[in-house]
């Protein structure tokens, strides 16, 4: 791998895609991920700093923060969560899955033990708490279909497979469907990195040891209120990821050894600078400790619903997190 796919490392683990070919909706692999959901508005909760922009002169992409909409009445039914995972030095031009790859879905930070898998050939009940993996088939990306218990809540996936680092991607909750409805929750893609490339990025942010296994990584998407499902690309959903949101984590920084960064568009890490561009990428590198709490500023001046985010780390562990309007009332 060449220096600039190293500093890349961490804004291709997040599904940033520059270049992608369109993907209408009668496209293949746009039904294969999609379905026939169409677009609409994100959800969520309310909230604003005193000082931000009136709600009423907020750009469309930020209103939400100030509208707060409470999640609709919902018929219990299973919910069906559906996301590429894929190798991400792979992507964009090419992503192959990840050999070997075990998905997990878990309910405590030790994933001691995971949900178990339902039962084959049953039709579970909707809180019935187990889950079904499939790999689905047709042309790329590598799309995994989860089959999840409704109002599964604070759940996260595991993702491990040999020689990859272990990645944690939280879901948030409960999960009860999309805003715009349906049992169909569509996640932005996974990439998971193997061991060498989770090397290479700690070295490219200036920590030494990038196989410290005592060490977590937060990796935070910040994404605004457009929840569409664009043409952009087979694995992100357009208008998601926000620039110049300000990521902070709360109460305090967390101490060294743990480093700062922020992916700018250039594909280059900015070490202690949490202020996101077009990629909506920030985070901590080498983190000690089991927990850290996050909160985010979007650039109109109005702090994100539910103020701050606690994420449940693990040392060794990429921990994927997002920032977003009605992550506390959807799920992600």
């Amino acid at each position: 791998m060449n220096l600039g796919e190293r500093i890349g490392l961490l804004a291709l683990l997040l599904g940033v895609a520059g270049g992608c070919s369109s993907m209408a909706p009668e496209d293949d692999t746009y039904t294969l991920i999609f379905g026939n959901r169409g677009g609409g508005g994100g959800g969520g909760g309310g909230g604003g700093d005193t000082g931000a922009t009136p709600r009423e002169e907020l750009p469309p992409a930020w209103q939400c923060l100030e509208t707060p909409q409470p999640a609709a009445d919902r018929d219990e039914t299973r919910i069906q969560y559906r996301v590429p995972i894929v190798d991400f030095e792979s992507q964009p031009a090419n992503p192959r899955p990840v050999p070997e790859l075990v998905v997990e879905v878990c309910d405590t930070i030790t994933c001691d033990p995971p949900l178990p898998a339902c039962p084959a050939g049953a039709t579970p009940a909707a809180r019935q708490q187990c889950v079904t993996v499939t790999n689905l088939p047709g042309p790329p990306p590598v799309v995994y279909q989860i089959d999840l218990p409704w109002n599964f809540s604070n759940g996260y996936l595991k993702l491990t497979a040999p020689n990859y680092a272990e990645m944690n991607y939280i879901l948030g909750g409960p999960m009860i469907g999309a805003p715009e409805g349906g049992p169909l929750v569509i996640g932005l893609a996974i990439p998971v990195l193997t061991l060498a490339a989770r090397a290479n990025a700690y070295r490219d942010v200036g920590v030494a040891d990038g196989q410290d296994a005592t060490g977590g990584v937060l990796a935070v998407r910040a994404l605004d209120c457009v929840r569409r499902i664009g043409n952009l690309s087979p694995m992100i959903p357009e208008g998601n990821r926000a620039a110049e949101v300000t990521v902070e984590a709360q109460p305090s920084a967390p101490p060294a050894p743990a480093v700062a960064w922020s992916v700018s568009g250039n594909n280059v890490f900015s070490q202690d600078n949490l202020l996101t561009d077009a990629r909506g990428v920030a985070g901590y590198l080498n983190i000690q400790g089991g927990q850290l709490g996050v909160t985010a500023r979007a650039p109109v001046g109005v702090t994100y619903p539910d103020t701050t985010q606690t994420f449940r780390l693990r040392g060794g562990v990429i921990t994927l997190a997002e920032l977003r309007d009605g992550l506390g009332v959807w799920g992600q």
